[in-house]
């Protein structure tokens, strides 16, 4: 029977191999920091330093809008290069719509007029900045490979919800000729980690 103005006090002493243990266990949580850490910044300074966005930049030529059968917004200005297989629509302050250089001999105007219009939804519904926090979620969870393909999956659902829009409404005609441009670009594709809205 214990009195009740005694107070028993117990002490819990670490020995040696505990602290050891316990010294062990904070140097690997350091270790996996460091290398998510590593991963990370590495992963967005590949798609921020693309060695194709400085290509694609330096082979712009200014094109014409009034030459496009479809119009484009004052804000968004129009390019062509030799370094784009399909059209895009690249960066995320202010977007530029680009085409490759011989965009007249690979699509008839109608067909143009539909991939532009594609490309004016991405444009409308601002894609390019989604890619950025898509790639920066992307970024920080590069270790799972539920993040890649969730990755991909978002990219994939973006397209087909602007191929969608196009084709909506649209005569036969329109929906073969809008097929027959897919099947030119995806001849031609090449298309890497990046925050471009490709079409």
């Amino acid at each position: 029977v214990v009195a009740d103005n005694q107070i028993n006090r117990y002490l819990v002493g670490l020995n040696e191999q505990s602290e050891s243990l316990l010294q062990l266990l904070s140097l690997q949580a350091i270790s996996w920091q460091v290398i998510w850490l590593t991963g990370t910044v590495s992963l967005l300074l590949i798609t921020a330093l693309s060695q194709q966005y400085r290509q694609i930049s330096n082979s712009l030529q200014p094109l014409d809008k009034g030459s496009l059968p479809q119009p484009l917004p004052q804000q968004l200005h129009a390019y062509t290069s030799n370094k784009v297989s399909s059209p895009l629509l690249m960066g995320v302050i202010k977007p530029r719509l680009v085409l490759p250089h011989n965009y007249q001999l690979l699509y008839s105007p109608a067909q143009l007029s539909l991939i532009l219009e594609h490309e004016l939804y991405h444009y409308q519904r601002k894609d390019n900045l989604s890619n950025v926090l898509a790639i920066i979620l992307l970024s920080c969870c590069w270790f799972n490979p539920l993040a890649w393909l969730g990755y991909h999956s978002f990219r994939r659902q973006q397209e087909i919800s602007c191929d969608e829009h196009v084709l909506k409404n649209k005569a036969r005609q329109q929906r073969i000729e809008y097929s027959k441009a897919l099947l030119i670009c995806a001849e031609q594709a090449q298309h890497n980690l990046s925050v471009h809205s490709y079409y």
